[in-house]
C-alpha cells in the first residue's frame, strides 16, 4: 500500500498570540480518510516522538489547549478530549486552507496538502 507523507501542525488560539509547533510528517495511506483518522494518527505520531525523546509532546498539549508541556499525555486521554473540542466547535482542522469541523468529514489528502489542528483556548 502507497503512503503519503504530510505535514501537520498544532496551533492554539485565544492567548492574545497564537502558538503553533514546527511541522511534523506524518505517514498516511494514500486516498480518503476522516478527519477522526487523522486525528489518530497525529495522537499516535506525537505520543510516539514523544516517547522517543523522553520529552513531553507541544503539539498533544495544545490539542488539550495546555499552553505549556510540562507534562506527559495518555492517547487516549488527548484522543478524548479532542474529539470533545471538535463538537463543542473548540477545535478544528484546516486543510489547504479550508476549515473542517466535523471528525467524520472524509478528507483527500495530497502528498503537498498543509494540515493544521487548530485549539482555541479557553480560560
Amino acid at each position: 500500500m502507497s503512503t503519503n507523507c504530510v505535514a501537520v501542525t498544532t496551533h492554539l488560539l485565544g492567548l492574545g498570540n497564537e502558538l503553533r509547533t514546527p511541522p511534523s510528517l506524518i505517514s498516511l495511506p494514500q486516498g480518503q480518510i476522516s478527519a477522526r483518522q487523522l486525528l489518530q494518527e497525529h495522537v499516535h505520531n506525537e505520543l510516539s516522538q514523544s516517547h522517543q525523546t523522553d520529552l513531553p509532546s507541544l503539539a498533544l498539549n495544545y490539542l488539550i489547549a495546555k499552553p505549556s508541556h510540562n507534562s506527559m499525555i495518555a492517547a487516549e486521554q488527548v484522543r478524548s478530549q479532542a474529539e470533545a473540542a471538535f463538537r463543542a466547535g473548540d477545535c478544528w482542522l484546516m486543510l489547504d486552507g479550508i476549515a473542517v469541523h466535523n471528525l467524520d468529514t472524509p478528507l483527500q489528502l495530497q502528498p503537498q496538502s498543509r494540515v493544521g489542528f487548530m485549539r482555541l483556548y479557553q480560560r
